[in-house]
């Protein structure tokens, strides 16, 4: 039956399955553990650590609202001028989320940094002495 218990704990789980794959080369068999245990949230926690081990993470779960999603995470590094932050209906979901968008943005921050126009800033000085947005930055 679609919306219950059960079958909230299964696409948890799935979810989980899917962002491990996504997130590391190789779940830790810890991770894999958490997930067969339905131990959710732990799973969410040992998956982030292991993909982000150099960043921090904040759970908030707010009181019961009508149709509202009742939690979010937040991510950050140290010397981070802001932190992201994910809403979701779960705790772990939402832990799921601020780590995929932190590798998605650590892999797009590496491919800048290897461009040979801008070393990562996003513009360069031309031939000509103009500033130029660089094509990684308009994209």
């Amino acid at each position: 039956m679609p919306g219950s218990p059960i079958e909230d704990a299964r696409s948890q789980r799935e979810i989980l399955r899917q962002t491990a794959d996504m997130l590391t080369s190789r779940v830790p068999d810890t991770v894999r553990r958490l997930i067969e245990a339905d131990a959710c949230a732990d799973a969410a926690i040992a998956l982030f650590r292991d993909a982000l081990p150099e960043y921090g993470f904040k759970l908030v779960m707010s009181p019961p609202l009508e149709g509202s999603l009742k939690s979010f995470a937040s991510a950050w590094r140290r010397g981070d001028a802001w932190a992201s932050f994910h809403h979701a209906a779960s705790p772990s979901l939402a832990l799921l989320q601020a780590a995929a968008h932190e590798c998605a943005r650590s892999r797009e921050t590496a491919l800048h940094l290897a461009c040979c126009e801008c070393s990562g800033l996003g513009w360069f000085v031309s031939a000509t002495g103009t500033r130029e947005i660089c094509l990684h930055a308009r994209n």
